[in-house]
């Protein structure tokens, strides 16, 4: 054999074993392991906020009645969701905070819950409500988010007087 057509397999050797180690690697990017899901978007509707005295002092509660849900997912789970709240500048009042289930019981502390009204009593359904309680008043027009697995569910403003 003549060094020429030595060299010239060598390469192909070569060509062919980065493509074995090589493409799987960018392939492997490419390839849904069926854990992904699309968009969970909330339709909500934002009640009046009803003030509540607690220790001598005034704070607000909220319902957000859920008009509509829409999931790639068999259902909206309500543990993957947390609220967050954020003033009309853009300052964060209630960090991302998950939600609990409604205990009828509330403080002055700011908390976060799901309302359950029917349906699936671990997923949120039209109808359920996302309840914030013991606002101040520094909640005025501020913006409730709802994450769904770390991602943009739905966004609402607080009402601009309580």
């Amino acid at each position: 054999m003549s060094v020429a057509f030595i060299k010239n397999h060598d390469r192909k050797l070569e060509a062919i074993a980065i493509l074995v180690i090589v493409l799987p690697s960018f392939v492997a990017g490419c390839i849904s392991d069926g854990d992904e899901t699309g968009p969970t978007t909330l339709s909500l509707s934002v009640h009046d906020p009803v003030r509540r005295s607690t220790d001598g002092d005034d704070v607000w509660d909220v319902n957000m009645e859920i008009l509509k849900v829409t999931t790639d997912e068999a259902e909206a789970k309500w543990i993957h969701m947390t609220v967050m709240v954020k003033d009309n500048s853009g300052g964060v009042l209630l960090q991302e905070t998950p939600l609990s289930k409604d205990s009828g019981f509330y403080g002055n502390a700011v908390e976060a819950w799901y309302v359950e009204r029917g349906g699936d009593a671990n997923a949120a359904d039209a109808g359920d409500a996302i309840k914030i309680t013991g606002m101040s008043r520094s909640y005025q027009a501020g913006q409730v988010t709802v994450l769904y697995r770390g991602s943009t569910a739905a966004s609402v403003t607080l009402p601009l007087i309580f």
